[in-house]
């Protein structure tokens, strides 16, 4: 069984997306839009994006994170995979 839920704009701010501009992060996410990239091993940078967002300059859309997190579900990923069996 599957659950679907709504989630409220505190939940996606809770959700925020912090990671380093390299790996698979960088792949997923785009850097304002869906989370935040931070240059990888510089904490000055990683300091400087927490603080604009807790600031409010820098604010994500919650319909294109909804929208991103929808492409990483379980359910698509089950379908990819058994696609590739079909």
């Amino acid at each position: 069984m599957v659950w679907m839920r709504e989630y409220t704009f505190m939940d996606i701010k809770i959700m925020l997306e912090v990671a380093p501009n390299i790996g698979g992060p960088s792949y997923i996410l785009k850097d304002g839009l869906h989370g935040i990239l931070f240059k990888a091993g510089d904490k000055n940078d990683l300091c400087k994006k927490l603080t604009s967002v807790i600031n409010g300059e820098i604010t994500l859309e919650k319909e294109e994170i909804i929208k991103r997190g929808k492409c990483f579900s379980i359910s698509n990923q089950a379908d990819a995979i058994l696609g590739e069996f079909q």
